[in-house]
């Protein structure tokens, strides 16, 4: 018995055409995705705000580009209450963890793995 493998691998190369034809797009998708994050996790900070103790905390909460696919998105520490960001997601021994960027992140990450496979799925089409 034998196996013809011939339209798996043009299906292969097909995908790897679109991904790589898609890398604009999804450059753009994961910038949206990381403004969205960032507003989520400042949403969730900002509810956390009526303690006062906290205040600055959410202004401190940036996206930073490493690349056109990768985004960083966080509080940033030199800034007034950036170093809390760790112990509001995390908690310690006396303070419970709060999940502020847990649940803006499980809030957007549907939305952000559709958005990306639409994008390869609109450049596989066009190709195929």
């Amino acid at each position: 018995m034998t196996f013809d493998n011939h339209e798996l691998l043009d299906f292969t190369a097909d995908l790897k055409k679109a991904v790589a034809a898609a890398e604009p797009r999804v450059a753009k998708t994961m910038k949206q995705a990381a403004v969205e994050v960032k507003r989520s996790w400042q949403e969730n900070a900002w509810s956390m705000v009526n303690s006062s103790r906290v205040k600055h905390f959410p202004a401190t909460i940036t996206t930073e580009s490493e690349g056109e696919l990768r985004w960083l998105i966080g509080p940033e520490r030199d800034r007034t209450q950036g170093f809390l960001g760790a112990l509001l997601e995390y908690g310690a021994v006396y303070s419970a963890p709060h999940n502020l960027m847990k649940d803006a992140v499980d809030k957007n990450e549907p939305k952000i793995s559709q958005a990306v496979i639409d994008d390869i799925y609109r450049e596989l089409k066009r190709i195929i």
